[in-house]
Formats: C-alpha cells, sequence, structure tokens
C-alpha cells in the first residue's frame, strides 16, 4: 500500500512539473499569435487612463497617445517595435510587446529619459 501511495504521489508531482514548465511557454506562444494578428486597437495609458490608438501602417504602425502625440514604428525583433524617426527631435523609442495575467496584449514604451510607460489593450 506505502509503494502504491509513494507512486502516486511521486506522479503528482512530475505531472505538475511539466504543467508548470509548460505555462510560459503557453503564454509566449499566445501573445507571439496576438503579435502576428497585429497590434492595432484602443489602449488605455496606464498612467493617465486616456485612451491611445494603434493603427496599421504598411507593414508598421502608427501609435496616437491620449496626448496626441504621433509615431511610427517598425518591427525589429520578435515582440519588439522601434520608433521611425520622423524629425530629429524625436528620440528613438523601443516597444515591447506581451500579454497581462488577463491575456491583454501590453505595450511597454520606453523612451529615453523616461520612466517605462504601459499601454493595456481595450478594444
Amino acid at each position: 500500500m506505502r509503494y502504491y501511495c509513494t507512486l502516486a504521489l511521486l506522479s503528482c508531482v512530475l505531472l505538475l512539473g511539466g504543467i508548470t514548465t509548460a505555462l510560459p511557454e503557453r503564454s509566449a506562444v499566445q501573445a507571439q499569435q496576438m503579435y502576428q494578428q497585429g497590434l492595432a486597437g484602443t489602449y488605455v495609458n496606464q498612467d493617465t487612463g486616456g485612451f491611445c490608438y494603434v493603427y496599421n501602417l504598411g507593414r508598421g504602425y502608427l501609435f496616437v497617445s491620449d496626448t496626441g502625440e504621433r509615431a511610427q514604428f517598425m518591427v525589429t525583433g520578435r515582440n519588439r517595435l522601434r520608433s521611425v524617426r520622423t524629425n530629429p527631435t524625436q528620440p528613438d523609442i523601443l516597444v515591447t510587446v506581451d500579454q497581462d495575467s488577463f491575456g491583454r496584449t501590453v505595450l511597454a514604451i520606453e523612451v529615453p529619459g523616461k520612466s517605462t510607460g504601459y499601454w493595456v489593450y481595450a478594444r
């Protein structure tokens, strides 16, 4: 009897270990699928609560902030976008695409000299 209990406990530990290692991979796959489908939509700026917009623009995207600022972005890698500098005064902006615990797309926007801002997909 002790043998069967130990065997059952060991199999549960191995099974749960396999599930917990598969969850982060699944989340990364879901984020990649959303990224491939496109990022266009309405987002909420987590700092201000204002609405921001992302539009498809050929092979890139147009981001419009809640204050009306516009910036063009091109895909530079897996889940990464970089701003297309349209004038010399515009900083080089990096965007990382991810998902939150609710499965919503999150855009982490890194502007040199400022803290990282977050836009969360609203619809």
